[in-house]
């Protein structure tokens, strides 16, 4: 008797026109909304084959012309197409706003994983400049560059991307920040855990002399056995408290001093 055994199928991926087909049908005004923006992006980038006028042609005898077939949108007062007009100036919103939000993601990443990742001075200073760059209005930060730079394409670009990457670098900087809590904690846990396993071991292997410190127990942590003026020993550092054992010979009892975590004190009952 011969057993078949069978190969573990592949997840199926729904196919684009199921998820266009769904799209549609769970989020209708979405799917036009999206349709409606994909037009307009479509229209700005082939601009120069679509516009059935120059941007700057005029025509006197054209001059603000009503709706027609040879001028859908009609023309201004130089009888220039406002619909050439329309699609040229997309064009140019397109380039401008697409090249900004490249350049502000790359400024918002660079400055938020660096200052993120770094912490300390680092963080605090980049920190104070983007707080000082926020407090300025952006349309004044805008005039100002160009009124030193010149008016151009490159100049807003720039502007933009800067008002935009610096202060949404605040958000890739807490994620990172998130990050590193996380990644320290868990190294914190692991070395505890570590250190609770070679204690455990090393109890394991010793031996077992009699602890005459019976009347001892363990008490507050660190910082309120300092507060209450107690001292605190560590194992392994010289001789115990109980004076009557040394570190690593002592049996495993909780109440020797010798047994206590580390950086606990060690007080007499009362």
């Amino acid at each position: 008797m011969s057993a078949v055994l069978s190969s573990p199928q592949a997840p199926v991926r729904p196919a684009p026109a199921g998820f266009l087909r769904r799209l549609f049908r769970d989020k209708p005004l979405g799917a036009a909304g999206g349709v409606i923006f994909v037009l307009f992006l479509l229209c700005g980038i082939f601009a120069d084959v679509i516009a059935p006028h120059g941007m700057n042609d005029i025509s006197p005898l054209s001059r603000l012309k009503p709706p027609s077939l040879e001028h859908p949108f009609g023309t201004d007062n130089l009888g220039r197409d406002m619909l050439s007009r329309c699609l040229y100036g997309a064009q140019l919103s397109v380039i401008i706003g697409l090249s900004a939000a490249a350049l502000a993601t790359v400024i918002s990443v660079v400055i938020g994983i660096v200052t993120g990742y770094l912490g300390g001075k680092v963080d605090m200073v980049a920190q104070r400049f983007v707080d000082a760059w926020m407090s300025f209005p952006d349309l004044i930060i805008l005039i100002v560059i160009v009124s030193v730079l010149g008016p151009g394409m490159p100049q807003i670009i720039g502007t933009l991307g800067m008002l935009l990457g610096i202060a949404g670098s605040r958000i890739i900087r807490s994620a990172v920040g998130g990050m590193n809590v996380l990644r320290t904690s868990s190294r914190a846990i692991r070395s505890k855990a570590a250190s609770g396993s070679n204690l455990s071991q090393a109890r394991a292997t010793t031996g077992t002399p009699k602890c005459r410190a019976g009347n001892m127990t363990l008490s507050k942590p660190p910082a309120q056995a300092q507060s209450a003026g107690v001292h605190s020993r560590s194992p392994g550092r010289g001789r115990n408290s109980c004076g009557n054992c040394t570190p690593g010979r002592c049996p495993s009892t909780t109440r020797c001093p010798c047994n206590a975590p580390f950086g606990w004190p060690v007080v007499p009952d009362v």
